[in-house]
């Protein structure tokens, strides 16, 4: 079943051409789109195929043109296995001084939310994108999973749990995804997790009645959402919009205060001030767009591969109720499965 699937991509692998892999949540279908020229297309109101979106906003958008489109059976799920070893802790210092530093703006409510970042080299023991790419979807059910490449743009790897926007016609959705606890029966969310969740959906709503005043919104009740070895806590929101409004929503909504902060403009002069590194593809989005639908997700639990070693990009919510290191072993539990991958231990 694997081998159809690896075969394909070693043929556009080889051939160093555009193209992208992706598994939407919970579908039992893999989709390739290939293009068959290295053009950098941008993104437009005639977009079609899949898009991908850096974090900063000044940053081009990208487009795959689906020239060629094959689809294959993805393979069987697996339960990640329990306790999976903590990537080294090198980083720990300067993660907890980063931390130390966004405590002033934080306490002195210039800030109610800063969303901050680490970046991970790891040794990918020469393990080939293909091979990495089945087993994200092996263990990551309900994430969009992609591996995307181009020549001039270099190889991404992913599992998603986090919709920016879903589009079928006029009606549209997306969610407030925030907080994070190991996954367990029963997960013990505090005022911390909740507080910090809320602010997503606030700002969200705010923006969607600010881009549409006369639509309702319409909020789910607030539950638990797994992903892979971590849950988190999740609100879906639902409206209507105009059939073409997918860019406009998606620009109006990114990034939303999961990935950015409250106040926005605040929280990205607190990221660029304290990170000290371009994000790249990391936080923004992607997805597949046709032309009236559209599934588009925040660009999480994701990778940049090379051929000597993977970037991985794991990040946090910070709060003044934060505690720095529990935000630490957090950032650490989001890195853990694809540490582990690289390291050839799942």
């Amino acid at each position: 079943m694997t081998r159809d699937l690896e075969t394909a991509f070693a043929s556009v692998w080889n051939t160093d051409t555009p193209f992208v892999l992706y598994r939407l949540p919970k579908e039992k279908e893999v989709v390739l789109l290939q293009q068959k020229t290295s053009t950098l297309y941008p993104l437009d109101s005639a977009t079609q195929g899949f898009v991908i979106a850096p974090f900063e906003a000044s940053q081009n958008a990208l487009r795959i043109h689906a020239d060629v489109t094959q689809t294959f059976k993805a393979p069987e799920i697996r339960e990640l296995p329990s306790n999976l070893p903590l990537p080294p802790e090198a980083e720990k210092a300067a993660f907890l001084a980063m931390l130390e530093a966004v405590k002033a703006p934080l306490q002195a409510q210039h800030l109610e939310k800063v969303v901050l970042s680490r970046k991970i080299t790891v040794d990918h023991q020469q393990q080939t994108p293909i091979a990495l790419y089945i087993k994200l979807l092996i263990y990551f059910p309900n994430a969009l999973v992609y591996c995307w490449h181009h020549p001039k743009e270099g190889t991404w790897l992913g599992a998603s749990p986090e919709q920016l926007l879903q589009q079928q016609n006029d009606s549209f959705s997306t969610m407030a995804l925030a907080g994070t606890l190991p996954m367990s029966e029963t997960p013990q969310w505090t005022s911390k997790e909740r507080y910090e969740q809320q602010l997503v959906v606030d700002r969200i709503v705010e923006v969607l009645q600010q881009q549409f005043p006369n639509e309702q919104v319409v909020l789910s009740p607030t539950y638990t959402k797994q992903a892979g070895n971590l849950v988190h806590l999740n609100t879906d929101i639902s409206f209507n919009a105009p059939s073409d409004s997918l860019f406009k929503i998606s620009a109006a909504l990114h990034p939303t205060p999961a990935v950015g902060g409250v106040p926005l403009s605040a929280a990205l002069k607190a990221i660029r001030a304290y990170e000290k590194y371009d994000r790249s593809f990391y936080s923004g989005y992607l997805g597949p767009v046709l032309a009236t639908t559209a599934q588009l997700f925040v660009n999480l639990r994701c990778m940049h591969w090379t051929g000597t070693a993977a970037q991985l990009y794991v990040g946090g919510g910070i709060t003044a109720q934060s505690d720095a290191e529990a935000e630490w072993v957090e950032t650490q539990r989001k890195a853990a499965v694809l540490y582990n991958l690289l390291q050839g231990n799942l």
